[in-house]
């Protein structure tokens, strides 16, 4: 799955993979390494300061951001429960065929 975006982390389109049954929210910035980053437990894709994700871009990462289920725009139950929440990372990780 291609998951590379053109332009900075301001312009990149909101995307969606099905995982389990959910619609997961992400985006990606830059080309390169890629790099998963999740939020603090409440956040969303947009706690991300535009200014950073696009410093990560500049140094050759492709800085990839998401929505746990349930928030910002993902579907499925919302949980604030840590194994929950790494879950999603997994399955979210997998869902784009990432290593």
């Amino acid at each position: 799955m291609n998951v590379a975006t053109s332009g900075g982390a301001v312009d990149a389109p909101n995307r969606f993979v099905e995982v389990n049954g959910r619609h997961i929210a992400y985006r990606s910035i830059g080309a390169g390494k890629r790099i998963v980053l999740c939020t603090r437990f409440r956040g969303n894709m947009d706690s991300w300061d535009p200014a950073f994700l696009d410093a990560l871009a500049a140094n050759g990462l492709r800085a990839i951001t998401f929505d746990y289920s349930g928030l910002g725009l993902s579907t499925g139950e919302r949980t604030y429960d840590p194994v929950s929440l790494a879950r999603d990372a997994r399955d979210f990780i997998a869902a784009l065929g990432l290593d």
